[in-house]
């Protein structure tokens, strides 16, 4: 993730500003013409080039409201802005990075709802599996579906 994301994203619970916290960051590195593009274009849109000059690996999005206090994992630099009926998944495929940066981590941990998320990810299973199984519409497959 840029950093330049911060100036564009908001919480999307609340609508609050976000904060990050960086766990590991690696530098990226321009051609010459790459960083005069950068920087013209920088200039001209009045941006702070160093937004753009590291991607943010592994870290954590905090919303600064302090109704809403919910927390946004960064995982192989995709921001995962999740709702609070997914964040449940995210802990269960993702407990390395929890156990990873269990110290640096909001105190404040997110509300789930288990029975919730656990239909909306059988409800995706299912239809993922029909959506490749049932590529083409044959006229056999065409009954079981307009009935």
């Amino acid at each position: 993730m840029k950093k330049r994301f911060l100036q564009l994203a908001a919480c999307p619970h609340c609508g609050g500003k976000l904060e990050l916290q960086v766990f590991e960051e690696e530098p990226l590195s321009f051609s010459e013409s790459e960083e005069k593009r950068l920087r013209e274009y920088c200039a001209r849109k009045k941006l702070d080039p160093t937004g753009f000059k590291s991607n943010v690996m592994e870290g954590v999005l905090t919303c600064e409201s302090r109704a809403c206090g919910r927390w946004f994992p960064i995982v192989d630099s995709i921001p995962l802005l999740l709702s609070d009926d997914l964040f449940d998944e995210f802990v269960g495929r993702h407990a390395d990075f929890l156990e990873k940066h269990a110290t640096c981590l909001p105190k404040k941990m997110r509300k789930v709802k288990l029975a919730d998320s656990v239909m909306q990810l059988k409800t995706g299973a299912s239809f993922g599996f029909q959506w490749k199984a049932f590529r083409e519409m044959y006229s056999e497959y065409e009954k079981n579906f307009l009935n």
